[in-house]
């Protein structure tokens, strides 16, 4: 039996990195008991060992749960997934005093914005969650943004109040309450580690997200006639690969509805498929008869190509429309805009017989991600060798390392990357405009007659006392000050604009440590402005490693070229030989440093004698080392290139 649509709540929580989210998430599924107490652990919703060992959320994850005000505190009251389980299939029977409550948790750091954006086209409502220790920080005013554009209702909460005294969680209260321009008093003060205001929290929901708008012929006190339920159409919000039935797409269903076995269609990418398996996230895949207008679930479609599936996309029911309307007079639904990939590397397979499996893997890595970008090039080694790999985009350095890390865990691949950079507008003496995305394309500077390079507005959120320390790396980082105004009696929002080559090097870990973590950024790419720009290239061992050059300033090549070989010196790792590290421009040396070593005593067994065996020994080793030196090719591990970043 379906639920009624007004018992329906579709939301989200929205909020900065590290303010509670996931564990708000795992007290409505406890309290809701969608996973049994014996079984809930923290962060139950995050998956990924890479979310549990950083302590952040990476990809949304959406949960159906059930809430009876009336049973929730039973005594051995089973939970819905135990029972679901038992049977294979979800067949839930509701009352009046049942509601079913759609939970999106979401990503707070800023590379990951477009998960957030992308589950609040699938809702009606949010929790916009503000940790009471810390206050409102810049990812919570950018999140408010997104959510506002969806027009969603906002729930202001003010989480860890078991951490804070009352006088802060009033400050904080009016903080959210002036920036939403509420009542203090409408700000839910929770502590989600200790579940305190749980239960109130979930009657807000009740009581101030609307229930998703839609007819339905089967849903309780409707007539069964045809015409009130719209034909189905459904948006994919999310995706996830099935190796055995296709392509499994996240959707929330907008009108009509779709059973197990009916052929489907995707508007945009003009495919067909077959609903092999249709469900609910109990939060693991749960099988169902059928899902309706105002739900969200899952549908399995038989599409093997993992590109045919995209975010954004409108699925509709091929047998709706065959007699009435044409396929292509339907309008899809409003889906989501493409990302705009802002920093740029390139991957290669160590192995180059890998490559085949590296390219598989992205594919599928894109269908849960589609933030990162993705495309095959060559790199040529020497005339007859030519290494191929990809060129990826990307929303910013975590991004690179998550997917860096998912594609070894993930898939057992060994990979090495460049350096990540950022795209840049070339017009060359002949008046042509491109653009280049790597420090490999970068021209002659005779050829070039004009290089843009984009800048991005940031925007930082500081209490009032560390304004002078973040001030100090306005220099260092060539930010322009635009403005400054007072967010409270305490705090600062900052507005600057910098190139943002400059940005990803490393500038958010510089402005945590001059204000001792309490400042917090956002930032959004503005526009293109000249720049006098040159290439270092970098030599190991004498060999010019692409991987490793840089754009910089011409004006600032040689301190450049010098913090970059001091910098290899320490992080790169120390072979059986010395390894010379250089800076080039334009073929000319501007700084050199050199890698010691590895050091073994081959006259350690030595137990006496003549000198001379000692020195026959080491000039042995010597000779040995010279022509491993001569024979050696150098990997470049991807450590290296995000330390480099990070140092």
């Amino acid at each position: 039996m379906l639920p009624p649509l007004s018992s329906i709540r579709n939301f989200t929580i929205i909020s900065h990195i590290d303010h509670g989210k996931s564990t708000l998430a795992d007290r409505f599924l406890e309290l809701t008991k969608t996973i049994p107490k014996q079984k809930l652990v923290e962060q139950y919703l995050d998956k990924m060992s890479l979310e549990r060992e950083r302590g952040i959320t990476i990809k949304m994850h959406p949960c159906r749960m059930i809430w009876r005000p009336n049973h929730s505190e039973i005594p051995g009251a089973k939970s819905q997934t135990t029972n679901n389980l038992k049977s294979g299939i979800c067949d839930l029977k509701f009352s009046n005093s049942e509601y079913v409550l759609n939970l999106i948790d979401t990503p707070g750091h800023v590379d990951f914005s477009y998960e957030v954006s992308r589950a609040l086209a699938a809702v009606e409502g949010a929790i916009l969650l503000v940790d009471a220790t810390k206050g409102i920080q810049a990812q919570t005013i950018a999140n408010l943004e997104l959510a506002r554009k969806e027009n969603l209702t906002i729930i202001p909460v003010v989480n860890k109040i078991d951490l804070a005294n009352q006088d802060r969680i009033r400050k904080v209260q009016r903080e959210i309450a002036n920036l939403l321009s509420q009542d203090p008093s409408e700000v839910l003060p929770i502590s989600a580690k200790k579940g305190i205001g749980i239960k109130e929290l979930i009657s807000k929901i009740l009581e101030k997200i609307p229930c998703p708008s839609g007819f339905r012929k089967d849903s309780p006190g409707v007539s069964p006639s045809d015409h009130l339920e719209k034909p189905f159409q459904a948006l994919i919000f999310d995706s996830k690969y099935d190796p055995f039935q296709g392509v499994a797409a996240y959707i929330r269903v907008v009108e009509g509805g779709l059973q197990k076995g009916e052929e489907i269609y995707l508007l945009r990418k003009k495919t067909k498929g077959i609903a092999k398996e249709i469900g609910y996230f109990l939060p693991e895949f749960t099988p169902c008869e059928r899902i309706s207008a105002g739900e969200i679930g899952y549908v399995k479609t038989g599409i093997r190509e993992p590109e045919k599936v995209r975010v954004g996309d409108t699925i509709i029911k091929i047998s709706n429309h065959e007699s009435k309307i044409p396929i292509k007079k339907i309008e899809p639904l409003p889906g989501y805009q493409e990302p705009q990939p802002v920093v740029f590397t390139s991957l290669f397979p160590k192995e180059p017989t890998t490559f085949e499996d590296l390219k598989k893997s992205l594919e599928e890595l894109h269908l849960s991600d589609p933030s990162f970008t993705f495309k095959e090039i060559q790199k040529i080694i020497t005339k007859i060798q030519v290494y191929r790999g990809f060129q990826c985009g990307f929303l910013g350095l975590l991004h690179i390392e998550i997917i860096l890390e998912r594609l070894k865990r993930e898939f057992s691949l060994s990979i090495f990357i460049a350096r990540p950079t950022v795209s840049y507008q070339i017009i060359d003496k002949e008046n042509k405009k491109y653009m280049i995305s790597s420090a490999q394309d970068w021209p002659e500077t005779s050829s070039i007659r004009k290089v843009s390079e984009p800048w991005a507005k940031v925007e930082i959120l500081t209490p009032q006392e560390y304004f002078n320390n973040i001030f100090k790396l306005f220099p260092l980082f060539k930010i322009n000050f635009l403005s400054s105004k007072s967010f409270s009696k305490e705090n600062l929002i900052i507005e600057c604009e910098m190139p943002f080559r400059k940005l990803i090097e490393n500038f958010y870990d510089k402005l945590k440590s001059v204000s001792r973590g309490f400042a917090s950024m956002s930032f959004k790419i503005s526009d293109y402005k000249t720049a006098d720009l040159a290439k270092i290239d970098i030599l190991i061992a004498k060999k010019k490693e692409p991987s490793l050059s840089k754009i910089v300033e011409k004006d600032d090549v040689q301190k450049e070229g010098r913090n970059i070989v001091e910098k290899l010196k320490e992080i790169f790792p120390r072979q059986l030989f010395p390894v010379a590290v250089q800076a080039a421009v334009g073929g000319k040396i501007i700084a050199r440093e050199t890698v010691k070593a590895l050091r073994k005593d081959v006259t350690g067994p030595l137990y006496g004698g003549d000198i001379t065996r000692k020195m026959k020994l080491l000039q042995k080793q010597k000779r040995g080392k010279e022509r491993l030196e001569e024979k050696a090719k150098i990997a470049i591990p991807p450590e290296v290139i995000i330390k480099l970043l990070k140092e």
